[in-house]
């Protein structure tokens, strides 16, 4: 994979991409409590989705701890709460999957 802003790569008619994609929300989802970003610290973005679609999320770390960031054209960036490794994965996995968003 390359790094966040990366995520595709036109080649001739074909978008290819190189993160996922969410894919369309379930019927029952889980709602993610967005709130507003913390300023604290250094970030590493672990995971992300492509960026060829809005919003573009992202499986962050940061103090040992983890959280989601989403992050939508003309909008301030929203993150989740944070949590442990496994807490956050999961949500991630959700996401992805349409369980949640």
């Amino acid at each position: 994979m390359g790094r966040p802003g990366s995520g595709a790569l036109r080649h001739g008619a074909v978008l290819m991409c190189f993160a996922p994609h969410p894919a369309p929300l379930r019927p029952e989802y889980q709602e993610i409590d967005w709130q507003t970003p913390r300023r604290d610290g250094r970030v590493r973005v672990v995971e992300w989705t492509c960026d060829c679609r809005r919003p573009v999320y992202e499986l962050c770390g940061s103090g040992g701890l983890y959280y989601l960031r989403r992050t939508a054209q003309g909008e301030r960036a929203a993150e989740s709460g944070r949590a442990i490794w496994a807490e956050t994965h999961r949500l991630w996995i959700a996401l992805l999957t349409g369980r949640a968003r």
